[in-house]
């Protein structure tokens, strides 16, 4: 209501906005970024599901490795990949609120994914196809939703269940772990404001411990080598 208020103001139908006071309630913290034993998890269950799940593979190696919304990867075209240059072009009037164009960078692993899907002859202008009706998905939220269920990963909305998103919310946490600034991952995933990006990192308490014997190493009694932090990156069972 609050935004529909700002809109009849700048129109110059309303010269207030009555709920621009009003207090919004705390949101339900959702962060949840993927371990490599859930990925593995999550892969094989569709390995092992029948083909209705197959095309959830192809879109989760995706979503972990260019960190994409989930619309900008159903909607995209084969015109937005350039496997020659390695880079993907989101249109601007295909992300939300933004004034220009996204690169995606196509590391080793996507590049694999995105050659054998256009490889595919489906006479469709986008990349991740149905095979079996040769149009392109608009949702998969049941599909998703099924695979966490065989996986064991179902969880409670809005406490621990795994969403689509997560996958964005992963790969920013990913490229954090591994060193990149938050500049680097700001641009990485298409945001204007880093302060945006840092609600997209999320530590473990085994990250977090992990990082811990770095100030051990400049505070012990005895001098010793200060220990670099081990990155538990995604890479096993990610290749097409």
């Amino acid at each position: 209501m609050r935004s529909m208020f700002n809109v009849l103001i700048k129109s110059g139908k309303a010269g207030m906005n009555p709920v621009s006071l009003v207090t919004f309630f705390g949101e339900i913290q959702k962060e949840r970024v993927l371990s490599v034993a859930e990925v593995e998890k999550i892969l094989q269950e569709i390995e092992k599901a029948d083909v209705r799940y197959h095309h959830l593979k192809d879109i989760l190696v995706l979503g972990l490795n260019t960190a994409m919304r989930m619309g900008e990867i159903l909607s995209m075209k084969r015109s937005w990949v350039d496997l020659k240059e390695g880079i993907i072009t989101v249109p601007r009037a295909s992300q939300k609120r933004k004034t220009k164009d996204k690169r995606v960078p196509i590391n080793s692993v996507v590049k694999r994914v995105l050659k054998r899907l256009m490889d595919q002859k489906t006479g469709s202008e986008y990349v991740v196809v149905n095979l079996k009706t040769g149009t392109r998905f608009t949702a998969i939220q049941n599909s998703w939703n099924g695979i966490l269920k065989k996986a064991g990963l179902g969880g409670v909305p809005g406490v621990d269940k795994l969403r689509l998103h997560d996958l964005r919310h992963t790969a920013a946490t990913n490229l954090a772990l591994a060193g990149k600034d938050i500049k680097f991952i700001a641009q990485y995933l298409g945001h204007s404001d880093v302060r945006t990006t840092a609600r997209y990192i999320h530590y473990s308490d085994e990250d977090l411990k992990d990082g811990s014997e770095i100030l051990a190493g400049f505070s012990s009694e005895v001098p010793s080598k200060v220990p670099t932090v081990k990155l538990k990156a995604i890479q096993g069972g990610l290749s097409s």
